[in-house]
């Protein structure tokens, strides 16, 4: 109204930005909060703000993450001068999301020997049921 320009004029005196949306996938067991803290702790340098999950504003760009309360995922949202530079920016959080995870789980055990399983073994349940029915009684 200050202006007299239209709303498009007005929006023409911007530089434009590109938003890239993203999102990874975690397991249950993995600590989001540790992993959102890691991050934030990697950017310190950075303005980083942690109201809503954990936003680090760079010179000509942003990245915000921010952590779902219903499935283990992190959302990544980022925005940039270009489509490849948001789209970069995403993919560099995610790899540092991915190798602080890597860094916090200890590997997978390895699965129980499996037993009854060789040549020869047996299911307890053997010849109990007929061949073609494998119904459980109840």
């Amino acid at each position: 109204a200050r202006t007299g320009l239209s709303a498009s004029a007005l929006r023409a005196t911007y530089p434009p930005y590109f938003i890239s949306k993203n999102k990874i996938e975690l397991t249950p067991d993995i600590d989001v909060d540790g992993v959102l803290s890691a991050i934030k702790a990697k950017y310190a340098g950075e303005r980083v703000t942690d109201i809503d999950g954990v936003k680090i504003d760079f010179p000509a760009e942003w990245v915000h993450l921010r952590k779902s309360n219903t499935e283990p995922i992190i959302r990544i949202y980022s925005e940039s001068r270009d489509e490849a530079a948001a789209d970069a920016l995403a993919e560099k959080i995610i790899a540092d999301i991915r190798s602080v995870i890597a860094v916090d789980t200890p590997p997978l055990p390895s699965p129980p020997p499996r037993r009854g399983c060789g040549r020869g073994a047996r299911s307890p349940d053997y010849g109990r049921y007929p061949r073609g029915d494998r119904t459980i009684a109840g």
